[in-house]
């Protein structure tokens, strides 16, 4: 699968190189909104739309995830915020 680029509308998050582990992972790297750390995150698209929370991997605190996906089942955006 070739690279793809994505437009993200949400603060910090950087597009990476396609690096999935299978072709319905994308990867993203996003910043803890506790810590301040970049981390990447896997991302699964195939589904639509989700909400899920996931550790950060520096500060181990809850980070809330939005998926955001389009028509096309593309990504469009991951929102985060703090799970407090």
């Amino acid at each position: 699968m070739s690279p793809t680029c994505y437009k993200y509308e949400a603060s910090g998050l950087t597009p990476l190189p396609h690096k999935a582990t299978s072709d319905m992972l994308d990867s993203l790297r996003i910043t803890c909104p506790f810590c301040g750390e970049r981390f990447e995150a896997l991302v699964d698209a195939s589904s639509g739309e989700a909400d899920y929370v996931e550790d950060c991997p520096v500060c181990c605190r809850p980070i809330e995830m939005h998926l955001r996906t389009g028509a096309d089942g593309e990504v469009e955006g991951l929102d985060t915020d703090r799970d407090e």
